[in-house]
């Protein structure tokens, strides 16, 4: 069972990590949900002008900070798949969901609750968690 800490497929890990990028930048894009996410985060349109003239050389640091994060949580997310014994999609998938019901959302729901943002913005935003766990598992699941 360890073996997969001791042992991983790193280029999984790392096609997995790119995924969970990918599904990001995407979710996050002015023609999928980056026009609302702004909204729903308060951002004024100077700011938003701001960070679309920076473009993405502007946010390098934050953007290596969230590869990393794919990674270590790709790194777990694989040892919870083999500990399992997870050799099929619909099963990934499962995990997925449960890894992001029992782990993400409680983590974050205080946001919500507590924070004083938004329920369509706390959904929004774990909505966007939830179908990185599931690129994530699949990739994994098919390559491990």
């Amino acid at each position: 069972m360890f073996d997969t800490l001791l042992n991983p497929n790193w280029l999984a890990i790392l096609v997995a990590g790119v995924g969970a990028m990918a599904v990001g930048m995407v979710w996050y894009s002015p023609a999928v949900f980056g026009n609302k996410w702004a909204k729903l985060e308060g951002m004024s349109e100077a700011k938003m002008a701001e960070n679309k003239k920076k473009g993405m050389g502007g946010m390098a640091k934050q953007l290596i900070a969230m590869f990393v994060s794919a990674l270590i949580g790709a790194v777990i997310l694989a040892f919870v798949l083999k500990a399992l014994s997870v050799s099929s999609v619909d099963n990934a998938i499962l995990v997925a969901i449960l890894v992001w019901l029992g782990f993400s959302v409680p983590s974050t729901i205080s946001d919500w609750l507590f924070g004083g943002k938004s329920f369509q913005l706390f959904s929004l935003k774990t909505l966007e968690t939830l179908v990185t766990f599931v690129v994530m598992g699949i990739i994994l699941t098919l390559w491990m």
